[in-house]
């Protein structure tokens, strides 16, 4: 399958990835790097990984 659309999430947004999947996009990207605060990124990092 050829990728059309992406969706960028970001990573400490629990919710925003919960609902990534049912928003239509080919493929859903957690960014954890710059859409994220330094010190949150363990904390999306965890998010993620869930």
């Amino acid at each position: 399958m050829i990728a059309r659309s992406y969706l960028y999430v970001p990573g400490e947004s629990g919710a925003r990835l919960d609902r990534s999947e049912s928003r239509g996009a080919d493929a859903v990207i957690a960014d954890l790097e710059d859409a994220i605060a330094p010190v949150r990124k363990a904390e999306a990092v965890a998010a993620v990984a869930t």
